[in-house]
């Protein structure tokens, strides 16, 4: 069975509905049933609805678009209601990004570019809900919401040139991932200093808030390291294309 970032040596050139399939590139960027009838393996129901609908219909897809309408949910009551239950309803939300991946694998249905695009969709819908929820709540300020997504933008913007300029077929980092996880530190912290200031808690608020300011910092910096390194592998990309084209002419 391949694995993540494993590629297929010894059958190169296997054949998928009478059309050959290129091993030459990183496994991870084929879709799993494609890789599963090149190498003799009967698809289950879940993969064939996948292969029919070209990786839209999924499990791990309704895991993410779940994530979707619950951050959503919690981000309107956030605003409008009670802030505790908007903090439960959110944080379901952000499990089921946890899970799509790991459902995607488990299920045999990853790789599917639309699955990939979704899931970067996804966080940026849900980062544009949680800042507009935060802002407008006044939790988070906009230098916060600023030094805590503008990275992620930029990431974004890097990840989009690669796919649709430069037909490269970006992937995420790991200091990427760990950036994800640190984004939610300091919104987190500015949120718990609300419910506490609110609820008699001025000192505990503070050291709450004071602690915001250095999540939203670490999560600044984390992204931005990331973030060079997707123009980074952006410029290389392109600079390794030039020179085959050189050799080649």
């Amino acid at each position: 069975m391949l694995k993540p970032n494993q590629v297929e040596k010894t059958n190169p050139n296997p054949t998928v509905n009478n059309e050959q399939v290129e091993y030459a590139v990183d496994s991870a960027l084929i879709p799993m049933p494609q890789q599963d009838m090149a190498n003799g393996r009967e698809l289950t129901t879940l993969q064939k609805v996948a292969e029919k609908t070209h990786g839209i219909i999924t499990p791990a897809n309704a895991i993410t678009a779940l994530g979707i309408t619950l951050t959503a949910l919690g981000c309107h009551e956030f605003v409008t209601g009670s802030q505790m239950v908007a903090v439960g309803t959110i944080a379901v939300g952000a499990c089921c990004d946890a899970l799509d991946g790991l459902v995607a694998r488990k299920t045999r249905t990853a790789n599917y570019p639309a699955g990939r695009w979704f899931d970067i969709g996804a966080d940026g819908i849900k980062a544009g809900m949680l800042g507009c929820a935060l802002y407008g709540s006044g939790v988070y300020s906009g230098v916060e919401l600023g030094l805590n997504y503008g990275p992620k933008v930029a990431g974004w913007v890097a990840n989009g040139i690669s796919k649709f300029v430069a037909k490269n077929e970006p992937k995420t980092s790991q200091t990427g991932r760990v950036a994800e996880v640190a984004r939610w530190v300091g919104p987190g912290l500015a949120v718990a200093s609300s419910l506490l200031t609110k609820n008699g808690h001025a000192a505990l608020g503070e050291v709450a808030k004071n602690a915001s300011y250095a999540g939203t910092l670490g999560a600044f910096a984390l992204g931005s390291v990331a973030a060079l390194g997707y123009y980074k592998d952006l410029i290389l990309s392109k600079t390794n294309k030039d020179n085959s084209k050189t050799k080649s002419n």
